[in-house]
């Protein structure tokens, strides 16, 4: 068998070509049209949805927008800065607007791009608001803002602002589908791990059903946390083939229309449950909503509506073609990264953002510090709370990226307050899925010296005690003398601490500390 020469122009060419006829091939498939009444349907459920889910979080939006004492901002992204609050008053209040100009498809390009682009800047302000439906909103409001989805039954058709047309490159249905599938079928691959098989953390959730008039008696025997656990991965893994394939397609949206409403009341977890169920028409033949109105109506359906005609521009085929196989490409490879990166993601949080990893862990915590005089060996604790919001309180102790980032701030706070060579101490103590409580930050470590790696592990996390049985979940009193022995052990008995301390004689001067003194 005679090699192949890579470096041969005409072989170079040859494969060229080859890529070209490929990509010219596909762009010609997703260009056919496709009947656009579920992508109308989608567009005037988003919109309302998103609206909703705005005015009903109208707090917690206008915080995530507003300034405060200190964020935590993405990789990459520490130049979105939030905004005065006035301001971000103001701009929530034209989010709300756009929300619902999409939703009736009025000045729609205008309204839908810049709907996508001031919820993209808000997701991206601050990482403690991370939430996966936040992202998905995200994704799918660019999605809206480059399709022709104003082009039914819209206030744009009827006012003549853009031509009322039945058809859409298919493309613009299947890229919103497949976008879609992204959250089931990543969030079912992660589900296969011995935490969640075996019941844990649902154990835990379901206890908070157990007075549920509706779920009650179900959810108190024994096997339903695994039971429970064992669903939700074989949903996700196969409700959207469910749906796609005819045969299981009825059977498909019925249990996906079980599983969100369970959702709603086992999680509490905003618009999402309501998005899925509104998802399910783009998941349909496209012409299906159209069959379905011209079945209840004595109309017979215009010939023009079936005709299959091109209704995009032959040269931007391959381009497109190109570009949804980059965006999809990144899409597979970004939820699969945390598997390179040694360590329990939901313990390290190494690759946990952006990859749907959804409700797979449950954290009890304890963070605490202490900032410590090098030269006198005074140690104070400080209140790390009073920086903080709501939301950043319950985040950050389960957070070790974050908590290194406070410990930098609050470093920086000291030093500016006159303190010229502190040193933190800090005490991270979790317990995961109701495993023992140990550190997990590394307590020799002063974590306002460490840097976080941008892809990879970082050696001052803990490793998880994976000999800890799973499910043995503490009361408030018993997770204090767990944690106060653990500390007490750690600090005093074997006298650990960050290395710049050792030989030191330390005192806590907390209790004698006056806020007023200079």
């Amino acid at each position: 068998m005679s090699e192949i020469d890579c470096t041969d122009e005409s072989f170079q060419k040859r494969a060229t070509d080859s890529a070209l006829s490929a990509y010219c091939w596909l762009g010609q498939k997703l260009a056919l049209p496709a009947d656009n009444s579920t992508l109308a349907a989608f567009r005037i459920a988003c919109g309302f949805l998103i609206g909703f889910e705005l005015l009903t979080g109208t707090s917690t939006r206008i915080e995530i927008l507003s300034e405060r004492p200190i964020r935590f901002p993405y990789d990459g992204f520490g130049w979105v800065q939030p905004l005065p609050n006035d301001i971000a008053v103001g701009l929530h209040v034209a989010m709300v607007v756009a929300c619902f100009a999409v939703a009736i498809g009025l000045v729609y390009r205008c309204s839908s791009i810049f709907l996508a682009a001031s919820y993209t800047y808000s997701f991206l302000i601050d990482r403690a608001y991370f939430n996966n439906h936040f992202y998905l909103i995200c994704l799918l409001a660019w999605w809206l803002s480059i399709s022709q989805a104003n082009h039914r039954w819209s206030l744009d058709a009827a006012l003549g602002r853009v031509v009322s047309t039945k058809h859409v490159p298919r493309w613009q249905i299947l890229g919103i589908g497949l976008q879609l599938s992204m959250p089931y079928f990543f969030g079912g691959l992660v589900k296969i791990n011995p935490d969640w098989l075996g019941g844990d953390p649902m154990r835990a959730l379901l206890w908070g059903l157990w007075d549920n008039p509706v779920y009650g008696n179900l959810v108190r025997h024994s096997w339903a946390p695994v039971a429970f656990a064992w669903s939700g991965m074989i949903f996700d893994l196969f409700v959207v083939p469910a749906i796609l394939w005819r045969r299981t397609r009825l059977a498909g949206i019925s249990v996906m229309i079980l599983f969100h409403l369970t959702n709603m009341q086992m999680l509490q977890i905003g618009i999402f449950p309501w998005i899925g169920i509104a998802s399910t028409v783009i998941f349909l033949p496209p012409d299906c909503i159209a069959r379905t109105i011209q079945s209840f109506s004595r109309r017979e359906m215009p010939s023009s509506v079936c005709a299959v005609k091109p209704v995009a521009d032959n040269t931007l085929q391959p381009a497109i073609a190109l570009a949804l196989s980059i965006w999809f490409l990144l899409q597979v490879l970004v939820p699969l990264r945390h598997y390179l990166i040694p360590g329990n993601v939901g313990w390290t949080r190494e690759g946990f953002y952006f990859a749907w990893t959804m409700k797979l862990n449950l954290k009890s915590t304890f963070l605490g510090f202490h900032v410590c005089d090098i030269d006198t060996g005074r140690c104070l604790s400080v209140d790390h709370t009073q920086d903080l919001t709501d939301v950043q309180r319950i985040w950050l102790p389960g957070e070790p990226r974050g908590i290194v980032h406070y410990a930098q701030f609050l470093r920086s706070r000291v030093e500016s307050a006159g303190l010229a060579d502190p040193v933190i101490v800090c005490d991270s103590v979790v317990a995961m899925n109701g495993r023992p409580y140990q550190y997990m930050l590394d307590p020799s470590r002063d974590p306002a010296t460490l840097r976080p790696t941008f892809f990879g592990h970082a050696d001052w996390i803990m490793p998880l005690n994976q000999s800890g049985r799973p499910g043995m979940y503490l009361n408030p009193a018993q997770k204090e003398r767990a944690v106060m022995t653990l500390i007490r052990h750690t600090r005093i008995e074997q006298g650990i601490f960050p290395g710049r301390l050792a030989g030191l004689e330390l005192r806590d001067v907390t209790k004698n500390y006056d806020a007023t003194a200079p």
